[in-house]
């Protein structure tokens, strides 16, 4: 809990200083918080989350026998939907559009508003937390006067079926990103197209990703991004159209925090020049 809350508060602080900084620096601190984010305090985070779980399940303690622990179990879940709606998406957007060097409409103003929102979710969350150490420290309020009515071992089964399931659910998550963002993409041999528009699509995760690039002078002139999903990562996924352009190459590399679209896009270009017109 101690690493859970200790690195909550350093990203806050480190939130805090970005104003003081710009250029090299300042993308050096984005790239802290997002790495002490996602690779501390979410993992420590959900660590917790799985640790009180299973005490639960098997001591005395329970989820409902004490009203300290109920208050608890409901101010963690109201943490954990702030941290997956609100704080990851911002924290992870923030290096997304600096890795892409703000190169989609919009992105400064968007940057802007993500660093305050993403601080000031952080806070809340902060809060919440030391609230709930200070729970399980006094342990105030005392037991329940009345038993729930479930049996123990009814609610073992149910829990213990819930995080074999939740478990199933994000390893299966995993994997598959995994899959996606080590797949293979191929390099097309400029020197070989003709001008023109190649349509290419690539089936990712369920999702059909269509580009259409334009080719002149056995150049890559232009890529149009025809179908993408509809949401915050996706859009800033989009600004690694404009590294394969600068770059007239698809070894480039995917934008930090939105890696998966990006490799969708990569492919489906990739396939557009592996094609026919």
């Amino acid at each position: 809990m101690a690493l859970c809350f200790g690195s909550m508060i350093s990203v806050v602080f480190l939130l805090k200083l970005r104003s003081e900084y710009n250029g090299s620096r300042l993308a050096s601190l984005d790239e802290a918080v997002y790495n002490l984010y996602n690779g501390v305090f979410s993992w420590s985070f959900y660590g917790i989350i799985a640790s009180a779980l299973i005490y639960s399940i098997f001591t005395k303690w329970g989820f409902f026998r004490y009203r300290w622990i109920t208050v608890k179990w409901i101010a963690a879940s109201f943490l954990l939907g702030l941290t997956m709606i609100y704080v990851s998406p911002a924290v992870s957007g923030l290096v997304a559009i600096r890795s892409g060097g703000f190169s989609i409409n919009g992105a400064e103003e968007e940057y802007s508003r993500l660093g305050v929102s993403a601080s000031r979710w952080l806070i809340l969350e902060s809060v919440l937390f030391a609230g709930m150490i200070i729970l399980a420290t006094l342990k105030p309020w005392g037991t329940r006067k009345k038993e729930p009515g479930l049996k123990r071992k009814t609610i073992l089964i149910i829990a213990t079926t819930g995080i074999l399931i939740g478990l199933l659910f994000m390893a299966t998550n995993f994997f598959n990103l995994q899959r996606i963002r080590n797949m293979t993409i191929n390099e097309p041999d400029l020197k070989g197209l003709e001008n023109g528009r190649y349509i290419g699509r690539a089936e990712v995760g369920g999702f059909s990703y269509v580009v259409e690039v334009i080719m002149t002078n056995h150049r890559i002139e232009d890529i149009k991004v025809l179908k993408n999903r509809n949401s915050s990562y996706a859009r800033w996924a989009e600004a690694v159209i404009y590294k394969i352009i600068r770059h007239q190459t698809l070894k480039v590399d995917a934008v930090t925090g939105a890696t998966t679209t990006s490799k969708a896009l990569m492919k489906a270009v990739s396939n557009s020049l592996q094609s026919d017109k």
